[in-house]
């Protein structure tokens, strides 16, 4: 059995322009302190981003999601180092993450970890949202874009992915590290930069279906030598007031149909149960989307575009057994939509 933490992306447009969490300081100033290691000018940077020095001193504060994206797009123009994506997740600690990060040490298993991460992962990286689900002998831990993340994507793939592997030996135990079982996977082909990185990252795969690390279960249950329950019951109350304060119901209704919808894989709710769900009509709910540029049907099909690309990849099933899963009555039906979202057929994509 295996478990696959998986990074996915949904969109590929801009960034939004409003955000209610915010990207924590800490990741600003990591950034920041690398682009200025790569000769980059900190003041710029600073100007690109619209705040002062002083304000960056403040532990508690946060930034915009779209003044972040600005920043990071600005430091890769300054820099020229395509690379700052692994730069950033390699250097980063459990403690750069807070409480979050101090939650994930604390808890008694990695899979009571990851069922943390997954709950409070807006309080840190509010343009991603975490799920898992078990299924055929494997785990899924996915993490899909609350938000598009445009051009800086596969730069974020790349951190996120180098981030997460950087954790593990710090949950487990350094001998993960050289472990042949574990993969990590990019659905983009590979790039240049890559070769510099090769020795601090475990097996890397290109032009795969997905982006993710796989790595045998076993690793979920092993008790983590950090575990205090103290400490697991400080950090959750702690992020349970944080999450309260920064509005945590406020999460784009964009991110939580795209999830709800994931969850639900193979029986989609219609939009109106869906509508249900959250409290809100089914004219009300196609308002909000539309103001955030979404649309039910749109997101329906990102959905089951991803389901459809996994269980090809798979190979277990047939395309008409996927067909059904997917909600489709009718094969053909299927294959019409599948060619419209790759421009292949689900036949040439399993082939391929």
């Amino acid at each position: 059995m295996t478990i696959f933490l998986s990074i996915r992306a949904i969109g590929r447009s801009r960034m939004p322009t409003e955000d209610p969490l915010g990207l924590p300081v800490a990741y600003v100033r990591q950034i920041l302190d690398l682009a200025e290691a790569r000769g980059a000018n900190r003041l710029e940077l600073l100007q690109e981003l619209g705040v002062d020095a002083g304000a960056l001193e403040q532990a508690d504060a946060r930034v915009s999601l779209i003044r972040a994206a600005a920043l990071f797009r600005k430091s890769l123009e300054l820099t020229g180092d395509p690379a700052l994506g692994f730069e950033v997740g390699l250097g980063s600690r459990l403690t750069t993450h807070g409480f979050v990060g101090y939650g994930l040490m604390a808890f008694p298993t990695l899979r009571d970890a990851l069922e943390f991460g997954r709950r409070f992962v807006a309080l840190r990286t509010p343009f991603v949202m975490l799920d898992y689900r078990d299924e055929d002998g494997q785990c899924l831990f996915e993490v899909r874009e609350a938000v598009p993340l445009g051009r800086l994507r596969q730069t974020m793939m790349e951190l996120f992915l180098s981030g997460i592997w950087r954790m593990l030996p710090q949950l487990i135990n350094d001998t993960v590290a050289e472990d042949p079982d574990i993969l990590m996977c990019f659905d983009f082909a590979e790039p240049l930069h890559y070769a510099a990185y090769r020795s601090q990252l475990p097996r890397c795969a290109f032009g795969r279906p997905v982006n993710g690390l796989q790595f045998p279960s076993r690793y979920l249950d092993l008790r983590l030598g950090t575990a205090n329950q103290t400490t697991v019951e400080l950090v959750t109350r702690q992020c349970e007031q944080e999450f309260d304060l920064l509005g945590g119901d406020a999460v784009s209704v964009t991110a939580r149909v795209r999830a709800l919808l994931s969850e639900s894989a193979p029986s989609f709710p219609s939009l109106v149960e869906t509508a249900k769900r959250f409290n809100l009509s089914g004219r009300s709910l196609k308002r909000k989307l539309r103001a955030e540029g979404a649309g039910y049907q749109a997101l329906l099909d990102q959905v089951r575009e991803r389901e459809a690309r996994r269980h090809l990849a798979a190979g277990r099933l047939s395309i008409g057994d996927i067909a059904t899963r997917l909600g489709y009555t009718d094969p053909a039906n299927f294959a019409r939509a599948f060619r419209k979202w790759t421009g292949q057929s689900p036949r040439d994509y399993r082939q391929g």
